[in-house]
C-alpha cells in the first residue's frame, strides 16, 4: 500500500512556507505589482531562511532536499503568498538544474555556491527563443569558441528573472567538425553577469 502521508520535514518545509508566505509576502505583494517593483527585501528574507536554495545539494551549500513532493509542497506555498514572487525565487532553480545534472564539479562549486552564499541572488534560464519557442531540439543560438573565450550569438525571450538575476544557464547550438567527420548537438553555458 502507498503511504500518502507527509513526511515530518515535509510538513515542516510546508509550514515554513506558509508562515513566511503569510508574513512576508502576502501584505506587500499588491504594492510592488503596482509598482513593478523587485522585492528584494522578501527575497533576502527568503534566502536567509534558505527557502531559494533548499534544493541545492548541501555540497554546495544548499538544503539538499531533492524530494520533488517537498518541492510541490513549498511551491504551492509560496504561490499562495504571490505567484510573481514565487515565481522569481522559484524560477531561480531553472538556472542552477542544469548545473546540478550537468555541470563538472568545477563548474558546480563555483556557480552554485554564488547563489548558497550570504548575498541573495537569483538566476535565469535562457532557454526561448522567437522561432523555436522552448523547443531545445530546434534553438538558433550558437556558442564559437574564439581563443580563451566562448562567444554566445543568438536571440532569447520570456526570461524569468532575466533582467535581475546575476547568474543565466542559456541553451545553444555547438557543432564541432573534423577533417573525418562532424557532430551536433545542444548544450548549456553559464554566465555571471558583472
Amino acid at each position: 500500500m502507498v503511504d500518502f502521508d507527509l513526511t515530518d520535514e515535509q510538513r515542516l518545509m510546508q509550514k515554513t512556507a506558509h508562515e513566511f508566505a503569510e508574513r512576508e509576502m502576502r501584505p506587500v505583494a499588491l504594492e510592488h505589482d503596482r509598482k513593478g517593483t523587485v522585492p528584494w527585501d522578501v527575497i533576502k528574507k527568503a534566502h536567509a531562511l534558505g527557502l531559494d536554495t533548499a534544493f541545492i545539494p548541501e555540497a554546495y551549500g544548499g538544503g539538499g532536499i531533492d524530494s520533488t513532493l517537498t518541492h510541490v509542497l513549498v511551491t504551492e506555498e509560496l504561490n499562495w503568498g504571490c505567484a510573481g514572487m514565487a515565481t522569481g525565487l522559484i524560477g531561480a532553480g531553472l538556472a542552477y538544474l542544469p548545473i546540478i545534472h550537468m555541470g563538472t564539479e568545477e563548474q558546480k562549486k563555483r556557480f552554485l555556491t554564488r547563489f548558497t552564499g550570504p548575498e541573495a541572488r537569483l538566476g535565469a534560464l535562457c532557454l526561448t527563443e522567437p522561432d523555436a519557442g522552448s523547443d531545445v531540439a530546434n534553438i538558433s543560438t550558437t556558442a564559437t569558441k574564439d581563443g580563451k573565450h566562448w562567444v554566445l550569438n543568438g536571440v532569447k525571450r520570456f526570461i524569468t528573472n532575466g533582467g535581475i538575476g546575476t547568474s543565466t544557464s542559456s541553451s545553444r547550438r555547438w557543432t564541432r567538425a573534423s577533417a573525418t567527420s562532424g557532430s551536433a548537438g545542444s548544450s548549456w553555458s553559464t554566465t555571471r553577469k558583472a
